[in-house]
């Protein structure tokens, strides 16, 4: 048996430190040997297309030194890019001059980062950004419906992703009999640019462990926080 770990959605300076402090909590306890992370590490809003005026104005300093101390924190073994991570990339092709290379500046510190910790690192792709463990796939995720666990299921059997920041589970209509899951995040459910949109709603915070048996299944199991107390095991039967 191998014990794992996923957690997803931290958003750079817009973690939820109780959120943070659980997931932590929870690693140190259980000592998984893989310790997976499903991407936008990265929060970068000042790099959104469409971002506001005063979006546009936040330094993203602050925001990568979250994110790269959560890293440092929780210690991935792999790392799959999200759509935020992203971001970073998209500036440094659609910038030039001094800003240009400021973000590669920012890109190749958070390299360093992952290199410094060992940690393997997947691109924001829906090929190549998928972590293949035992027999279920990891990836941050491309779609945002309210079925997109099925979604999931239908497109990469069994298979976990972040990106929705909200819990759901989903058995494809396949002869195999796969299931899609979709995982909470550790970001704050208010991130500001959110409470206009009502499927935000649906957000909820936790994350994901369990056991890799010995034929490859995996045993999944989530801690999510009630009433806004998260309640953390200590001891496991394996």
């Amino acid at each position: 048996m191998q014990r794992w770990m996923f957690v997803t959605d931290t958003h750079g300076d817009m973690i939820d430190p109780a959120a943070r402090d659980a997931a932590i909590r929870f690693r140190d306890a259980f000592q998984p040997e893989v310790r997976i992370d499903g991407g936008d590490v990265f929060d970068f809003r000042a790099l959104r297309r469409g971002a506001s005026d005063t979006e546009k104005a936040e330094a993203t300093k602050g925001d990568v030194a979250a994110g790269e101390s959560w890293l440092r924190d929780y210690a991935p073994t792999q790392m799959l890019w999200g759509n935020h991570d992203a971001r970073i990339l998209d500036a440094i092709q659609d910038t030039e001059g001094d800003k240009r290379e400021y973000y590669k500046l920012l890109y190749n510190g958070i390299m360093d980062q992952l290199e410094l910790i060992g940690c393997e690192s997947f691109p924001y792709d829906i090929e190549r950004g998928v972590f293949k463990y035992g027999d279920t796939a990891f990836l941050h995720g491309y779609g945002a419906s309210m079925h997109v666990a099925y979604q999931l299921s239908m497109e990469y059997g069994n298979a976990v992703m972040g990106h929705v920041h909200q819990f759901q589970e989903s058995p494809g209509r396949r002869l195999d009999r796969t299931v899609g899951r979709t995982c909470g995040c550790l970001c704050r459910l208010d991130m500001g640019y959110n409470r206009r949109r009502t499927a935000s709603l649906r957000w909820s915070q936790g994350f994901l462990y369990g056991w890799k048996g010995d034929e490859g299944k995996l045993h999944m199991q989530s801690i999510r926080p009630i009433d806004g107390t998260w309640h953390i095991p200590t001891e496991f039967p394996i």
